[in-house]
């Protein structure tokens, strides 16, 4: 009675909820043996342009809740999308995707606030917040890189300059975060400062990041668990959305810094073994990885966080093609699998293809809400999933069928 009473929770799920092809991927999932990525990559890619549509501007709508429907844009979110449109248009040669992506980097450039940060929250508000900023800068850095728009680097340029004036000296961000306290997953935010000195050869940005990245460094557990990776006070263990931004934070900043690479990289390892020893057994089983993860990297949750499972993924697939570990290579395949088992694959175009915040629906991440960026790390991880050589060749085949 009480999963009955959460699942119909609200009239306006309920009109989603008791439609059989969307009812049956809430409750059950498809099972791992049906997987096929690139019909799962074009969903997703589908639903996200749906998401676009659906906003009033350029931006990308942050969510489709079964509670209320479509929210506003996320420049955040959409920022980091940027990079992930663009490398799904290289690979499979879709302009429409090259040209969204283009429209969402304009959209960006026109709503950064005077003082170079990035606007927080859905919507357009007047605040700046650390994380997004650096979240944006991705996108500008990307569309740069492609096409040597002077106005995208410079944004960037201005964003990382703000960063740099509103990091402590210790090289924390304590002021404009969330909840305006420290988090250790803003090392994704050093990354894309020390993406952007790289681009533009500043070295007070390339500075600013590594002294974000040596901060962390320093809240590591012996066991290689970071402090400060939740999003709120008290909250004990975080969730694996937020411990994957941190992990691959440091993974991709190691290799901006030759003198840290091999101390990064080595932890990251560690950190991520850690990770799949404490939950192996359902990782190897179903794909399934608890929402939630202990300091001693036990799961502390029985729903899953779809989101920081692809982002999860990514990282093992990365670590994988470094070092040739096949047991990370295998247990990214299954938490692959396990969010695609999740995805609805018909269905009304709201939720068709989307990735949900938690699964079950009604678990603490995101309960009922299909967000932006849980489609992006899944599309992200497909896409990885692809490159490795035993799906290469065959999907290669698939996207040249998909051209004709």
């Amino acid at each position: 009675m009480r999963l009955i009473q959460k699942l119909f929770r609200g009239v306006s799920a309920l009109s989603f909820l008791v439609r059989p092809q969307v009812s049956r991927h809430i409750i059950f999932r498809s099972g791992m043996s049906s997987f096929n990525p690139d019909f799962h990559l074009n969903l997703a890619l589908n639903w996200l342009s749906t998401a676009h549509k659906q906003s009033s501007n350029d931006g990308v709508c942050a969510w489709f809740s079964l509670l209320g429907g479509w929210s506003g844009a996320y420049p955040e979110t959409t920022g980091y999308l940027i990079p992930t449109l663009l490398h799904y248009s290289d690979y499979f040669d879709k302009a429409d995707y090259r040209a969204c992506a283009q429209r969402m980097a304009d959209w960006e450039l026109g709503i950064q606030l005077p003082s170079g940060g990035v606007r927080g929250g859905v919507g357009l508000n007047d605040y700046p917040v650390v994380f997004n900023t650096g979240q944006v800068m991705f996108g500008w850095n990307a569309i740069y890189e492609r096409t040597h728009q002077d106005n995208c680097l410079e944004a960037s340029i201005r964003a990382g300059k703000w960063l740099r004036d509103v990091q402590d000296e210790d090289g924390a961000w304590r002021a404009h975060t969330f909840q305006n306290r420290v988090h250790s997953y803003n090392v994704r935010t050093a990354w894309a400062l020390l993406e952007t000195a790289q681009l533009s050869q500043r070295q007070d940005l390339h500075e600013a990041g590594e002294r974000a990245i040596t901060w962390a460094l320093k809240h590591a557990q012996p066991n290689g668990f970071l402090k400060h990776m939740e999003f709120y006070e008290g909250q004990t263990a975080p969730f694996t959305h937020t411990l994957a931004y941190t992990y691959r934070g440091l993974l991709e900043a190691a290799t901006f810094l030759p003198d840290l690479q091999e101390e990064l990289t080595s932890r990251v390892m560690q950190a991520m073994l850690q990770l799949y020893k404490a939950n192996r057994t359902r990782i190897k089983q179903t794909g399934f990885l608890s929402g939630q993860i202990h300091p001693d990297w036990t799961g502390n949750s029985r729903y899953v966080c779809l989101t920081g499972s692809a982002q999860i993924a990514i990282i093992f697939f990365k670590l994988a093609e470094l070092t040739g570990n096949e047991v990370l290579r295998e247990a990214a395949e299954n938490l692959v699998r396990f969010v695609a088992s999740t995805q609805i694959t018909d269905g009304p175009p709201s939720v068709r293809g989307g990735i949900a915040g938690s699964w079950p629906i009604y678990g603490a991440y995101l309960p009922y809400a299909y967000p932006n960026w849980a489609a992006k790390f899944f599309v992200d991880a497909l896409m990885l999933y692809l490159r490795f050589p035993q799906q290469n060749e065959e999907s290669r085949k698939r996207a040249e069928m998909t051209k004709r």
